[in-house]
Formats: structure tokens, C-alpha cells, sequence
């Protein structure tokens, strides 16, 4: 879990806020995931880490907007 936490922490603004943009589905904030993952909410906490492994499986690629290609 510390990988996870850690991989997390690393993630740029841009790419935190594109990671929550997965999830909305009503206007919100997308600066509320723009947190390390200790500040998160606990049901983000939990997003995250059951998603964060998909994301470093695929280098980040497929997450809109993190300005990765």
C-alpha cells in the first residue's frame, strides 16, 4: 500500500484532478482531489487505491487530461 500511497503523492496537480474527473457526476470541485492521500476523504482514499493500480499498470496513459501520451 505504501507504493500505492506513494504513486499517489507523485501524481501533478493536473493529473490528481483527471483521476477524480472519473468519478463525477454532478458539478463539483475537482480541486478536492488536488491532496496527498492523507488529506483525502476516506472514499476517495478507498478510489484511489483500487484504481491507482490501473493507472501505474498503464503508465498513466489512459487518464484524460494528465497530459501524458
Amino acid at each position: 500500500m505504501k507504493e500505492l500511497v506513494s504513486k499517489w503523492n507523485s501524481l501533478t496537480a493536473d493529473q490528481k484532478r483527471a483521476f477524480g474527473d472519473r468519478f463525477i457526476t454532478h458539478d463539483t470541485n475537482l480541486e478536492a482531489w488536488n491532496k496527498t492521500f492523507e488529506e483525502l476523504s476516506e472514499l476517495k482514499k478507498t478510489r484511489v487505491l483500487k484504481n491507482i493500480k490501473l493507472i501505474n499498470s498503464d503508465n498513466l496513459n489512459y487518464v484524460k487530461g494528465s497530459g501524458i501520451n
